[in-house]
């Protein structure tokens, strides 16, 4: 799992939908929409729940994204010193992998 993970995750929760988070990323929806799928399938659980409007987070995606908010660079630009080339760059890094690894514990 990557930080670009937890960025994509948390804006997509924030705008409820795909189309939104992706222009406020600058990113391709196909893109965002395979990026996810593969956190899911990492985590072992899903996240969202997609409707034809948009989407909702499931319990397991309430949860980790309350806990996705505390890893310090998820809200750090790209262009910030701290982040910027140097520094975490995968989730292992920080304190939410453990979060992250409770959260597939009790999805199943």
């Amino acid at each position: 799992m990557e930080l670009r993970h937890l960025r994509y995750f948390v804006a997509i929760a924030e705008e409820g939908s795909f189309t939104r988070a992706a222009e406020r990323l600058w990113v391709a929806q196909p893109g965002l929409s395979t990026q996810i799928r593969r956190l899911e399938s990492e985590l072992g659980v899903q996240l969202f729940e997609r409707h034809t409007r948009g989407v909702d987070l499931t319990d397991a995606g309430a949860l980790f994204l309350e806990r996705a908010r505390t890893a310090p660079a998820v809200g750090a630009k790209p262009r910030d010193r701290r982040w910027h080339g140097r520094g975490p760059s995968t989730i292992d890094d920080f304190a939410i992998h453990n979060s992250a690894w409770s959260i597939r514990k009790a999805g199943g």
